[in-house]
């Protein structure tokens, strides 16, 4: 039996009634239009980058270059370094424009820049002019770049609308989903790369000497299957119906029924008190605030910036402690005492107490606090048991469980 005395819900069926929960929030999600459009858009964005990331190099390498390795790869070198660091304005630029002109325009604008890149490969990557290569490189940087800054905040609409029919918060689901669909786009991207790089001929035991037909087709993936793949993106996002209005309405009406219900919380905190009757009697009995009151009027500011500060065992003795008036010591992930045994854990921390509590003209007695990482117990701790996450524990939805 439970701890209130009722029978205790068995493993299997809290597990089969979690199971039934988590698809039940599933089908709802996947029911969602807008999320499916964004998953969609999503989905079309990375899958043509990736389907063809290779193809760039093997254009350059193998058409600009006439199969000279070394040069090629240094090129292409030259344009995935200057792509990458236009990523990072990329994201600043869309960030001010998403807020300038809205999401869904900025996404129009991101992508269409994006796809102008992708087609200039086809007259960039040129043998004559060989440093052209880097030219569409800052463009291409649009896509991905657009997609990865503006996708996470139009899902966040997508949740505010569900919550908004629903009166459940499921973010945890649809961000769970949304990145589900990137993982299977890079998959799916990874497999339909090779049989595209097959259907073009390619050998490499060819190196330089491949067919006209073969360089065609390469160049002709690699310039247009990114750009059909945005162009029909910008129509799912076209057909996204949440627009800057409508999200603001969405957001004025969610602030609206959580601002009642927290007045209505606010007027029951100062309506009731709350104070448990154990620390009353402790803070009262014991004259704590008025002992706190005095000793902080006795502190120096070296004293309460080190009453501040929390230390890794490793790096502080208990003599630096008392020195520098620390307020606590830490364990950080596999921090640990000795052979790591409970003996060596307490004459540890009894040794950092005793010098915190050695007065003097110098140095206030207070206790220092102890930390570890007890997510899961005290883990650092040998032989110590082992908890879920209380993330887990609370997905359990099971407390006798957790009791």
């Amino acid at each position: 039996a439970g701890v209130d005395g009722k029978p205790k819900t068995s493993g299997v069926k809290t597990f089969l009634r979690n199971m039934a929960d988590f698809f039940r929030g599933f089908g709802l999600v996947l029911k969602s239009k807008p999320f499916l459009l964004l998953c969609v858009a999503t989905f079309l964005v990375f899958n043509g980058f990736m389907l063809i990331a290779s193809f760039q190099f093997y254009v350059i390498i193998y058409y600009v270059f006439a199969g000279d390795q070394a040069v090629g790869a240094e090129y292409a070198g030259y344009a995935g370094t200057v792509q990458g660091i236009a990523t990072f304005a990329v994201v600043v630029l869309v960030t001010w424009l998403g807020t300038k002109m809205g999401k869904r325009r900025a996404f129009f604008l991101a992508t269409g820049v994006s796809m102008v890149g992708y087609a200039l490969k086809w007259v960039c990557y040129n043998p004559d002019i060989p440093l052209l290569v880097i030219l569409p490189a800052p463009l291409m940087a649009f896509g991905l770049g657009g997609l990865f800054t503006l996708m996470p905040s139009m899902v966040a609409d997508v949740v505010d609308l569900d919550e908004l029919h629903t009166h459940e918060r499921r973010e945890g689901m649809f961000g769970a989903i949304f990145w589900w669909v990137v993982k299977l786009g890079m998959a799916a991207a990874l497999a339909g790369g090779g049989y595209l790089l097959n259907a073009t001929g390619f050998d490499v035991a060819l190196g330089g000497g491949q067919s006209e037909n073969t360089i065609f087709l390469l160049r002709l993936f690699d310039a247009s299957v990114p750009a059909i793949a945005s162009a029909v993106a910008i129509w799912a996002v076209f057909r996204f119906p949440i627009t800057e209005a409508r999200a603001h309405e969405i957001r004025q009406e969610l602030e609206r029924r959580r601002g009642t219900a927290d007045e209505e919380t606010l007027q029951q905190l100062e309506s009731e008190p709350h104070e448990s009757p154990l620390l009353s009697t402790i803070l009262s009995e014991r004259n704590i605030p008025e002992k706190v009151e005095e000793l902080i009027g006795r502190m120096t500011l070296d004293q309460k910036i080190g009453q501040m500060m929390q230390a890794e065992r490793r790096y502080v003795t208990p003599e630096e402690v008392k020195k520098y008036h620390l307020g606590s010591v830490l364990s950080g992930g596999g921090s640990v005492p000795g052979q790591n045994t409970p003996e060596e854990w307490i004459a540890m921390n009894d040794a950092y107490w005793a010098a915190s509590m050695e007065e003097d003209e110098h140095h206030l007695a207070i206790p220092i606090l102890y930390g570890v990482d007890a997510v899961h117990g005290h883990s650092n701790v040998k032989g110590a048991v082992i908890f879920p996450h209380n993330i887990g524990l609370g997905a359990a939805n099971d407390p006798d469980l957790i009791l």
